[in-house]
């Protein structure tokens, strides 16, 4: 092949892996009740929306998982909580603490915020933590997922700076 075929076929093949191939299903998948997983990211710091210096929030990526029906992240039909610590947090510790903030939905409410990545169908979120604003260097969340049966998964607690060092 020339050298500017391989090229094409190179480019086209990071376009695919980076999920800016066109794909037959568009659409997000059919919502589960059942989860077995929860993979959150997030960025190194916390958000800042307004005009204030001070950070407002995270910005997150939650994913969840059925592994048991498929390897690709799913849609829940459950409730889902997201639970903010002030300070950095062990999956022991998180056991005893209470958070600064709380924000329990629906999933199917939250239906306009499902983006597709290169990971796959996930939900894009802002989780504002209004007044309650943590007074630390860093902030813990957790997220927990109940199924319509009442079944509990939570996610491992994930800890974003305030501030870039």
């Amino acid at each position: 092949m020339p050298k500017l075929a391989h090229i094409l076929m190179a480019g086209l093949a990071c376009a695919a892996l980076a999920g800016c191939a066109n794909h037959p299903n568009t659409a997000p998948p059919n919502a589960v009740d059942e989860i077995s997983d929860i993979t959150v990211l997030s960025g190194q710091t916390a958000a800042r929306w307004g005009t204030d210096p001070a950070p407002d929030g995270l910005e997150v990526m939650l994913y969840l998982f059925n592994r048991f029906t498929s390897n690709q992240p799913v849609t829940g039909r459950g409730a889902i909580e997201f639970d903010m610590y002030d300070g950095t947090l062990t999956a022991q510790s998180i056991a005893s603490a209470r958070p600064f903030s709380s924000t329990r939905t629906d999933l199917p409410k939250l239906q306009g915020t499902l983006v597709r990545t290169a990971f796959g169908w996930g939900y894009s979120l802002r989780l504002p933590w209004g007044a309650n604003v943590p007074t630390s260097g860093s902030v813990t969340l957790q997220v927990k997922y109940t199924s319509p049966a009442g079944r509990e998964m939570f996610s491992a607690p994930i800890t974003v700076a305030m501030s870039p060092h």
